[in-house]
């Protein structure tokens, strides 16, 4: 654009030199051509009426250039305002991009092993024999053997009920149990308490769905989320203690884990009159970990979106599929953002009852691995295992059957329901990270 503008000044610049110039030379052939006094003082008379015409149409160049010139700058701004125009959503797509870029460089959670164990957390101790931890470890020096948290997302109905079976047997999930964690709530089961602190329907509330009334009722979030981060510190030192010469990553889940109950927290959990209202807050979830100053991550659950209306309308928790069209359609919208700007803490996506995802078996040895399989068998093991405990053939519906849940004037809704829903399956495998 500049060089455009300064090609036109000097293109101008030259047209008015050269009118000059010629000018010049026709005055003084006229006066070298002049004969006598008479003839040059008319000459020179005329040389001024030649000047001053000169000087004339040397202004009226001036002002067709200057005039030329602001049109040819008006016609490259607006070609260049009509090309910005044109590629603004892609420009808008690439600085989001970007955005989300530098975010994910610049929050990249601490490995494990360097992440300082708080002195200030409330110390954990075991009811059981101490034999069992290696209670010599003084704190600090069991990083080696931190555990590191997920939380499993999804909607409802897509298999947190078999998520929680699968855990019964989990390796990973013995320490917590041997160590009392998973114990009724009121009798030091700080794993199990964990869940009614974010979610419970007695009282007031959990810190993710306070109850109606709860502004009169003594709810207060802060306290509850001080309590959860006092929690996950308490079950790290724990579990570091009792793993002190560990090396390997160790997984814990705080949702489906079967600790003392079967744990949900689904996207939404529990029913009410805020239902719709009732799912994690993922960066809460993420805020809380970094102030206990623990390792945290999640994993994505899901299953094809027909499967999971007929299931939950089955069990009642939503009126009509329309309700649950609807919901699910906003659940999974919020997961998606959630799950985009915390991509680089996702470890897994698993569709255990998805008519495709059943079939990834590079997915259920992933799961076997991170939860402790890997450690005490062999993928074949759980392999094994995972069959017992999903032994249900899952066979697709028919187009007569999916129009029957969902009518043809609900198909507009459901549209928007599949799409969101493989988005959401995009994302997570595409963004899995150890």
């Amino acid at each position: 654009f500049c060089s455009l503008l300064f090609l036109c000044f000097t293109l101008g610049h030259s047209f008015v030199s050269v009118i000059c110039q010629t000018r010049d030379i026709e005055m003084k052939m006229k006066i070298r051509w002049a004969s006598d006094r008479r003839e040059t003082e008319k000459h020179i008379h005329g040389t001024k009426n030649m000047t001053t015409e000169q000087q004339k149409r040397s202004r009226r160049a001036q002002i067709g250039f200057a005039i030329a010139l602001t049109l040819a700058t008006v016609l490259i701004v607006f070609a260049a305002a009509t090309s910005s125009n044109e590629s603004h959503d892609f420009q808008l797509l690439r600085r989001s991009d970007e955005t989300i870029h530098r975010r994910l460089l610049n929050s990249q959670l601490a490995d494990p092993k360097s992440v300082e164990l708080r002195t200030d957390a409330p110390i954990w101790s075991s009811s059981i024999d101490q034999s069992i931890s290696s209670s010599d470890v003084k704190l600090g020096e069991s990083a080696g053997g931190r555990p590191t948290f997920v939380f499993f997302i999804g909607i409802e109905g897509v298999g947190h009920h078999l998520v929680n079976e699968l855990m019964v047997e989990s390796p990973n999930m013995v320490p917590p149990r041997k160590l009392g964690m998973c114990d009724d709530p009121k009798k030091g089961g700080i794993l199990a308490k964990l869940e009614r602190l974010m979610f419970e329907m007695r009282g007031s509330g959990g810190l993710f769905n306070p109850q109606p009334g709860a502004k009169l009722s003594g709810y207060n979030s802060q306290t509850l989320y001080d309590q959860i981060v006092a929690i996950l510190q308490s079950v790290d030192q724990g579990i570091a203690d009792y793993r002190a010469k560990a090396t390997a990553p160790f997984y814990i889940p705080i949702n489906a884990n079967h600790c003392g109950n079967k744990s949900m927290m689904s996207f939404p959990n529990y029913e009410g009159e805020n239902r719709a209202f009732q799912s994690v807050n993922l960066d809460t979830y993420y805020d809380a970990c970094r102030d206990a100053g623990v390792d945290c991550r999640h994993a994505y659950i899901y299953r094809d979106p027909y499967h999971v209306l007929s299931s939950t309308l089955k069990r009642g928790f939503n009126s009509d599929d329309l309700d649950g069209i609807r919901l699910y359609t906003m659940e999974l919208q919020l997961i998606y953002a959630g799950m985009t700007y915390h991509a680089h803490r996702n470890i897994g996506c698993f569709g255990f009852l998805d008519l495709t995802g059943s079939k990834r078996l590079e997915d259920v040895d992933r799961f076997g691995e991170l939860f402790g399989w890997g450690r005490t068998g062999t993928p074949e093991s759980f392999r094994d295992f995972y069959s017992k405990m999903n032994d249900k053939e899952l066979v697709p519906m028919t187009e007569q059957e999916k129009q029957e849940l969902v009518p043809e004037n609900w198909s507009l809704l459901m549209k928007s329901y599949i799409e969101i829903h493989e988005r959401v399956i995009d994302l997570c495998y595409s963004s899995i990270h150890e």
